[in-house]
């Protein structure tokens, strides 16, 4: 039996918090691929998720004042396997981040991705 390969990790959700001008809640969407993150912090011994977390935030959440995830996002995870030539089968899991461990504080669990949206 063919074992299953981690074909996707990524964060799916948005980033909440005040912006800086004008000072006012807001919400900017976020779609990161986590396993390309966790290159970067392949030689440091005991990264965690918090540790890639913390680096998205810093890296692309330079618009807050504070950031912080929104309740809605998820660590998505795809695996797939080959059950016969050109079939597949998949599996995916989403993670709320708020249960990663040590990363509950990283979201505001008030906040969704869609509150802030005009639409």
């Amino acid at each position: 039996m063919t074992k299953y390969h981690t074909f996707t990790t990524e964060i799916r959700g948005a980033f909440c918090g005040h912006i800086w001008m004008p000072n006012i809640k807001a919400t900017l969407p976020v779609n990161d691929d986590l396993r390309a993150r966790f290159n970067r912090f392949s030689s440091k011994a005991g990264a965690t998720f918090r540790d890639a977390l913390l680096s998205l935030q810093n890296e692309k959440g330079g618009d807050f004042q504070s950031v912080n995830f929104t309740a809605d996002t998820v660590l998505y995870i795809e695996r797939i396997r080959t059950i016969a030539s050109g079939h597949y089968e998949t599996r995916v899991k989403e993670i709320p981040v708020s249960d990663l461990p040590d990363c509950a504080d990283l979201v505001d669990n008030e906040t969704f991705s869609y509150d802030y949206n005009d639409d």
